[in-house]
């Protein structure tokens, strides 16, 4: 897997939002990578496979595709980003991913306020080594969520995670803290607690 150099700065108050979906950060946080990586202000042409490989997807499949575009719908609907068609899009083939999810579309980030306000600084080959992992799609979505939130809230050492008090997008119990950070720790994205079954 080719991790990507680097880190992303994510609009904490975005990725913290209550009327945003997991699957509004998935895709949140690749639009971002991607203009980080292709030198962009605002608008991006990009496809959503392509947002997909920013992101680090060991197979791009139909479900991941289908949270992308999920999300971004989310996005748009949030005011968030605007999405036109490019001018010079050629007419797509009738192939029923490509009816799903076009090849290429521009979005507009228009994060206004917010975007020069707060940050969360992550490092791209963390997020990279994250959704390559043997986790499911489905559970990888929201652990990329806790983890944004989790380094943001300053709890990459062991010794910040026991006294923090996580301030995070839905309800979660202990247990699934702890699950989440075990399997943080074990992929080496953040420091292992070996003092404890933290």
């Amino acid at each position: 897997m080719k991790l990507i150099d680097g880190t992303v700065k994510l609009n904490k108050k975005v990725i913290t939002s209550t009327f945003l979906s997991h699957d509004a950060i998935l895709a949140y946080t690749g639009l971002c990578i991607a203009r980080s990586q292709l030198d962009k202000q605002y608008c991006l042409c990009i496809s959503i496979e392509d947002i997909a490989h920013y992101l680090g997807f060991k197979k791009i499949k139909w479900y991941a595709l289908h949270r992308i575009s999920r999300g971004l719908k989310n996005l748009q609907e949030s005011n968030i980003i605007t999405v036109d068609e490019p001018k010079n899009k050629k007419r797509l083939r009738h192939h029923y991913k490509e009816k799903l999810f076009p090849r290429l579309e521009n979005y507009y980030l228009y994060e206004k306020e917010l975007y020069a306000k707060s940050y969360i600084d992550i490092p791209i080959s963390s997020i990279n080594i994250l959704m390559y992992s043997n986790e499911k799609v489905k559970e990888c979505i929201p652990l990329l969520r806790y983890f944004i939130v989790l380094i943001g809230a300053g709890g990459y050492y062991a010794s910040d995670r026991k006294r923090l008090t996580h301030q995070y997008a839905g309800i979660l119990s202990p247990e699934i803290c702890h699950r989440y950070n075990q399997f943080l720790e074990n992929i080496g994205i953040i420091q292992k607690d070996d003092s404890s079954d933290m």
